[in-house]
């Protein structure tokens, strides 16, 4: 039985496309991969098993079937098949003494050249809600015809691998205006010139290895490199804007530059797609024009670039890059754009050495669901304008070793409103010890309203003296936001884990009202056996705010909220602070309120709760309730489960509904006086409190 789906196709039940395109094949190759010794192929599901070498496998390593868009591999057919010699008419397969091309995943146009021979399949992406890829884009099946197809077949064919409709227009470099491609297609016929004064607008074709390096018309790029086809659409408008380029790949060997916006007009709203950018570039800008140029709406999608150097993108108006892969060692920026830019779904592999930067964002921009290895190594993955709207870095992936550039702001981030969320980072080398204050991780800086929250980041180098940073500059920056991070801190022994305006001047900081500093997870350098250090877990210098369901073990500071004697509306809730040297800090701040907290200690503690004068600042009203403090050390270094530096910071002071555990005699520790619990009770403190005579025993899933 026999159901009718689109228009003369004929679907059965059980069915199976790939199993019909087989037996009417040279070959099939359905994106299955095979290994053969030391070797990758895409498997040949026909008869005729000729399977495709795979040069350059760059896949991912839970890669299971299809050609990516993100690979710079490239497809070889056998050596020396007579048979696929003879019917590769369009020399495509193979040159023209029959050696195998070189064939990337660009070149896999879904009919090659409008030749009804070589078919391929795409796959399109898959993105989830937050517009992160969950799916790779692919080309899965590629057929090569075993004679004419029928006309019923040739519909199925369209139907099946949907290549977008041929244009009547095709390009030719030496001469000819015929528009009638059905008798002339193999002379690459059209001159631009016909195009220009006769197409308004629509698609222009160009055959399988024409060479466009002479292509100079007066109205389009000005300069393509050592550019040509590898599969058959160049689509553009006979105006300056709304190009679209596709399927071409750029070969810079012999050229300034790849893609050159022009020395006097003007380009907007150009689109590359799928297209390939070869070797290196010793002088070249890369894509786009270092000039002052006001181009705008530049767009790269699904593009390759292999070697060389996307840069000088200031003035060419890049302001999108997606679904591409970035590679390179560039001796410049990687990209420089002055546009807002959108950087979304790449993989990233790049070296920068010297003092220069990934990713320069000078108006903003966002770097979402990018897998980044290896991209920065001596220098800065992402760098913003003070001048920018807005910069973002959510959902991505980074993989890096060494750093050796001394400023490492490694992702900085400015302008309104920034985020950097939901991100793995995992820093597994070393870095180059910064001044003070000036190696971040994640640096937010000069933010209203910014937002850090459910970052993964995993670091092993001594030298970043911040992982996360939140920094106003001076500004009233309102609310900020810190949430949900996980941190493994496995080496830097004096950093400041989270830091909202951390150690910084009078008139740079205490400028954030309303934020967050919740529900943070962070191993300290003493819970891998590094020693304590003088690491700060969380340190808060605000107005009014929230400490609340942090975890932290094995910090010199678990959490410190400090100000220049400011009145807060402020508290430290629900934390769980296992072996710091001191939990819950309080400096020059009044009015913080500390109650269902957990502070738990082996060995190394001075205080549990701590109370500080800063410099004159009296931190008064303090507020420590139903709180479980407990100390199980041998007494060094030990001054006290609650511990104020001074008298001063006894007015307003409160203390009750504690839970409290020591193995030493005190309890308390009040400048140099220290208190039993009785006679800390007799002075009308923690009257409702409860000293334990035993350690008490938790469940490991309670900590």
């Amino acid at each position: 039985m026999a159901i009718g789906i689109g228009i003369g196709v004929p679907f059965r039940v059980n069915f199976s496309w790939q199993s019909y395109w087989a037996s009417r094949s040279l070959f099939f190759l359905d994106g299955t991969i095979i290994t053969v010794g030391a070797d990758k192929y895409f498997k040949d599901k026909s008869s005729a098993a000729r399977n495709f070498l795979i040069t350059g496998y760059d896949f991912a390593t839970d890669w299971t079937s299809g050609f990516p868009f993100k690979s710079a591999s490239t497809i070889s057919a056998p050596v020396g098949d007579a048979t696929l010699i003879a019917a590769d008419t369009g020399l495509f397969w193979y040159d023209a003494g029959g050696t195998p091309r070189a064939i990337p995943v660009v070149s896999l146009f879904q009919n090659i050249d409008y030749l009804n021979i070589i078919w391929c399949r795409h796959i399109a992406q898959v993105l989830d809600g937050d517009g992160v890829e969950t799916y790779e884009p692919r080309v899965m099946d590629v057929f090569m015809v075993d004679g004419t197809l029928s006309a019923s077949d040739l519909i199925k064919a369209n139907t099946y691998f949907n290549p977008s409709s041929e244009s009547t227009y095709w390009l030719n470099l030496t001469g000819g205006n015929d528009a009638n491609n059905a008798t002339t297609r193999a002379l690459a016929k059209l001159k631009w010139g016909a195009i220009e004064t006769g197409l308004a607008s629509g698609t222009v074709n160009v055959l399988t290895g024409v060479d466009l390096s002479a292509w100079t018309p007066a109205k389009a790029i000005d300069r393509y490199g050592k550019g040509y086809v590898s599969c058959p659409r160049c689509a553009s408008g006979n105006s300056d804007n709304a190009r679209t380029f596709e399927h071409i790949i750029f070969d810079a060997a012999n050229a300034a530059n790849w893609f050159d916006c022009g020395t006097g007009a003007i380009f907007s709203n150009i689109t590359l797609r799928k297209c390939l950018f070869k070797n290196a570039l010793n002088t070249g800008t890369g894509i786009g024009k270092y000039a002052a140029k006001t181009s705008d709406n530049i767009k790269l999608d699904s593009v390759v670039i292999n070697q060389g150097v996307i840069s000088r993108m200031v003035s060419c108006g890049v302001t999108e890059i997606k679904n591409s892969l970035l590679k390179g060692a560039p001796t410049g920026f990687y990209l420089n754009a002055e546009k807002y830019v959108t950087i979304s779904n790449c993989k990233i592999n790049v070296t920068i050495n010297g003092t220069l930067f990934l990713f320069t964002l000078n108006a903003g921009g966002a770097i979402i669901g990018c897998k980044i290895t290896n991209a920065s190594s001596g220098s800065i993955l992402l760098d913003s304008n003070a001048t920018a709207t807005q910069t973002k870095f959510n959902h991505n992936t980074v993989r890096q070793g060494d750093i050796t550039y001394a400023v490492g702001k490694y992702i900085h981030l400015k302008g309104a409103n920034s985020e950097a969320c939901d991100n793995d980072i995992v820093l597994t080398g070393t870095s180059v010890a910064g001044t003070d204050n000036a190696s971040q991780i994640i640096y937010v800086f000069g933010s209203t309203t910014p937002t850090v929250e459910r970052n993964t980041i995993d670091f092993a180098s001594a030298n970043f003296t911040r992982c996360i940073e939140v920094f106003s500059n001076g500004v009233d920056c309102g609310a900020a936001k810190i949430n949900s991070q996980r941190i493994l801190c496995r080496a830097a022994v004096n950093c400041m884990v989270l830091s909202l305006d951390g150690e910084k001047t009078a008139a740079e900081h205490h400028l954030f009202d309303d934020f967050e500093m919740n529900d943070n997870v962070i191993y300290m350098p003493d819970y891998y056996g590094l020693g304590y250090g003088t690491a700060h877990s969380i340190m808060a210098h605000g107005n009014n705010g929230q400490l609340r369901r942090n975890y932290v073990n094995g910090g010199a500071i678990g959490i410190i909220m400090k100000s220049q004697g400011a009145v807060v509306v402020a508290d430290m809730s629900g934390n769980k602070i296992i072996n710091c040297k001191r939990g819950l800090y309080v400096k020059g701040t009044s009015g913080m309120e500390m109650y269902n907290n957990l502070v738990d200690f082996t060995t190394g503690m001075i205080n549990g709760i701590y109370v500080e004068k800063n410099i004159a600042w009296v931190s008064e009203s303090t507020n420590p309730h139903d709180n479980i403090l407990i100390y199980r050390g041998d007494g060094t270094d030990y001054a006290g489960l609650i511990c104020l530096d001074s008298a001063d910071n006894l007015v307003g002071f409160t203390s009750d509904y504690n839970t409290l555990y020591t193995t030493q005699a005190f309890v308390v520790k009040v400048g140099a006086t220290t208190y039993t619990f009785a006679e800390w009770q007799a002075l009308g403190y923690d009257l409702h409190s409860t000293l334990l005579t035993e350690a008490p025993v938790f469940d490991e899933s309670e900590l």
